[in-house]
């Protein structure tokens, strides 16, 4: 009886936690609109408040969650990849602005490079697990910067540049890690092998990618139906599971898919398909989609981070070597533009819901440096967040009524 009772208190606290979660959520989305404190500075500290000063979430489920954090973290993947992919437009994005994928392409191979040469020689990690580091951290947030952008006045040139890179950076980070993945957990490494194996694992899923995307563009076209979107990530879930039992490159499908799905116009009209969709519809679910992932992520974070010294000079040293290498990148990319435009995108810096899912994945393998590159992750998005919401309140841009 008293462990029946016991149970049901631990439940019922749960489901008060996680009502809480998602109301704080909101008020945290206000309050970034009100005086860009970024969302997920807030949702962080929440968690850290809920686990470590109220003890309101159990031990136990505290534990269950972390032994579900790479399922958590696959799921949410999925979402960002299948959504980051289907925001680049062939004909209005990729191709019309240079910049923004050269900033993309930039963060991520910077950041790579940089933290492997700097974990290696001042901390004596090896080169792949500050490669990896470098990798998670390569991204800008798009959930602090596209909203921002949004209701800023400028240039549709910008605004397009900073789409693109903070969107773009996201997919190459993953396609990146989910590469490195392979190659520290193959055990037997030659090049010729590695090789081989990366064109079977990459060739299996873009042809299913190409055939489910096209597919399902058949399928999407005979339906018309209303929830579309959720049936379609739904798919992409799939894809990515069975893909993944196949060994080939599950997200590299998914992405493919993705793309397809949203290029659907370019698609229909070379299909000769005639499709119906309301894209503003498709939107609302998205966001909504999208804000819980992040809400419950960071919060995640937050809960089962380790607060240590040692940890926060970790993070702050790497957040200032990210900080320092981004104003000479920015500058390179955008030395036509003025000085207030490299301003703006030089404070647009801060890391995101992708930093969080794969610090999340590489937490859920264990051992020492992915465990560490989690505990770094984390003080990195809350200090690169700091640091961008004190410079955006300085960047003198006009708000939009």
């Amino acid at each position: 009886m008293i462990a029946s009772l016991l149970q049901i208190s631990s439940s019922s606290t749960v489901l008060v936690a996680v009502a809480l979660i998602i109301i704080l959520g909101y008020i945290s989305l206000d309050l970034f609109r009100r005086t860009r404190i970024p969302q997920l500075l807030i949702l962080m500290l929440i968690g850290i408040f809920l686990v470590q000063i109220l003890n309101f979430v159990p031990v136990d489920y505290l534990n269950v969650l972390r032994a579900l954090a790479p399922i958590f973290g696959s799921l949410a993947l999925v979402v960002i990849m299948f959504n980051g992919s289907g925001d680049l437009k062939f004909e209005s994005s990729l191709i019309k602005n240079w910049k923004g994928v050269a900033l993309g392409i930039l963060d991520n191979l910077i950041s790579l490079v940089l933290l492997s040469l700097f974990m290696y020689y001042a901390f004596q990690w090896p080169p792949i697990y500050g490669a990896i580091l470098g990798i998670i951290l390569g991204e800008t947030s798009s959930i602090v910067v596209i909203p921002f952008i949004r209701k800023v006045k400028i240039s549709a040139d910008l605004f397009k540049t900073l789409f693109i890179e903070s969107t773009l950076n996201s997919i190459v980070a993953i396609l990146m890690f989910s590469l490195a993945i392979v190659l520290v957990t193959n055990q037997s490494f030659s090049v010729l092998s590695f090789t081989t194996y990366i064109l079977d694992y990459i060739s299996l899923a873009v042809v299913i990618g190409i055939v489910a995307g096209i597919g399902w563009l058949f399928v999407l076209n005979s339906l018309k139906s209303a929830r579309e979107y959720l049936a379609t990530i739904a798919v992409a879930i799939l894809l990515y599971g069975l893909v993944d039992i196949f060994n080939g490159s599950a997200i590299i499908t998914v992405m493919i898919f993705g793309m397809i799905i949203g290029n659907r116009k370019f698609f229909a009209k070379a299909l000769k398909l005639d499709m119906d969709f309301n894209p503003n519809k498709e939107k609302v679910v998205e966001k909504e989609l999208e804000f819980l992932i992040s809400t419950f992520f960071f919060v995640f974070m937050g809960m089962i981070t380790v607060l240590s010294v040692q940890y926060a000079i970790y993070g702050l040293v790497v957040a200032l070597l990210l900080i320092l290498v981004r104003y000479p990148e920015v500058a390179l990319v955008l030395k036509r533009s003025t000085k207030q435009e490299r301003g703006l995108v030089f404070s647009l810096m801060p890391r995101g819901v992708t930093v969080a899912t794969l610090a999340t994945i590489a937490y859920g393998m264990g051992g020492q440096y992915f465990t560490q590159t989690f505990y770094i992750s984390f003080f990195v998005i809350a200090i690169t967040s700091i640091v961008s919401s004190i410079l955006l309140n300085k960047v003198k841009v006009e708000v939009k009524k």
